[in-house]
């Protein structure tokens, strides 16, 4: 499926989005160096903004290298997951007493520490991922999804 957006991709200004992604990314590392732990969080106003722009730059790609589309298409279908996995309290709590990312906040190596931390985390929700859409895939839980539909359609019946 795709989504599409309700404007035409060619009339988005890429150098604009660029920069409004950059500025809201190096915004985000102040605040957050000053102790503004907010700024770090998926509500923050800031972050917002960055992933709109983020967002709205990508239908106006234009990628030919077969590497990158390869890419692409590998991680693409994970990165949802990616996403629940890294947002899940006992990852927070791992990364929180093992990592000590705090302690770097206002040290001019905090991105030279956070970045790689990053990558690093995401690597391993996509193989997390991986992992679990290669056995949904074994145990056809696809097609097992419609079947408990069906048995546990009269238990949520009872719940306006």
């Amino acid at each position: 499926r795709r989504i599409r957006l309700p404007h035409d991709p060619e009339k988005i200004n890429k150098k604009l989005l660029c920069c409004v992604y950059v500025a809201c990314s190096l915004l985000t590392l102040l605040i957050a160096a000053q102790g503004g732990g907010w700024a770090l969080t998926y509500v923050s106003p800031i972050v917002v903004l960055a992933s709109v722009s983020f967002f709205l730059l990508f239908p106006t790609l234009s990628i030919k290298s077969p590497g990158i589309i390869k890419i692409i298409r590998f991680a693409a279908p994970l990165s949802f997951g990616v996403y629940l996995i890294q947002c899940h309290p006992f990852i927070w709590e791992l990364m929180r007493h093992n990592v000590n990312l705090h302690s770097l906040m206002g040290n001019i190596y905090h991105p030279l520490c956070a970045i790689p931390a990053a990558v690093l985390l995401f690597l391993v929700c996509l193989v997390c991922d991986k992992a679990r859409l290669f056995l949904f895939e074994k145990f056809r839980v696809n097609k097992l999804i419609p079947v408990l539909e069906r048995l546990l359609a009269p238990f949520f019946k009872q719940f306006p």
